[in-house]
């Protein structure tokens, strides 16, 4: 409702409530004079009834307004909500987006580590060294598989925040849409 009827509605309450004044005021004026045609009194109360039903509009809107006004401050609630599990799930979604980078250059630095390792120990002569070198390579293969399989848990992990952020991201939108057209009314 615009702001404008609101105010041209609360006139009409006033003027109705000045109306009723006079009409409360009119029984004393018409026993003092008698003569009042009987036209006069049945515009009087058609004017007080008109005057009545008026307020009546005029109750209607202000209840209609008040409860829009409830049902906006819930929807900003809704909205506040909505904003914060997208902000938080945008947080989660950077932290493992940061600890796969990490993970993966670390299963990077590993694969080259176990390629030289492997370079260098087909290379030796030295069977004590050989053995130091392939029991070194085992452990770094060991390694490079615990954080293959790290790796593949944080994709899926981002995988499944990226699907959330998403949807979360759809409701936020609808929600505003939602808002957007309550406000149009």
């Amino acid at each position: 409702m615009s702001k404008a009827r609101l105010a041209g509605m609360i006139g009409a309450g006033a003027l109705l409530v000045l109306m009723l004044g006079i009409g409360a005021r009119m029984p004393q004026a018409q026993v003092s004079n008698p003569g009042g045609s009987a036209s006069e009194a049945q515009a009087q109360t058609q004017a007080l009834r008109d005057l009545v039903a008026e307020v009546r509009a005029l109750r209607a809107v202000i209840e209609s307004y008040t409860a829009g006004q409830a049902q906006t401050q819930t929807l900003g609630s809704v909205l506040t909500v909505q904003q914060q599990r997208v902000s938080e799930l945008n947080g989660r979604l950077e932290a493992t987006r940061r600890e796969l980078e990490g993970v993966s250059m670390n299963t990077r630095r590993l694969a080259d580590e176990v390629q030289r390792s492997e370079d260098v120990t087909r290379r030796t002569q030295d069977s004590a060294e050989r053995t130091r070198l392939e029991a070194q390579s085992r452990a770094t293969r060991e390694e490079l598989e615990r954080l293959n399989q790290q790796e593949l848990q944080l994709r899926s992990r981002e995988s499944e925040l990226s699907g959330l952020q998403s949807s979360e991201e759809n409701k936020l939108n609808e929600l505003v849409d939602r808002i957007n057209r309550s406000i149009a009314r």
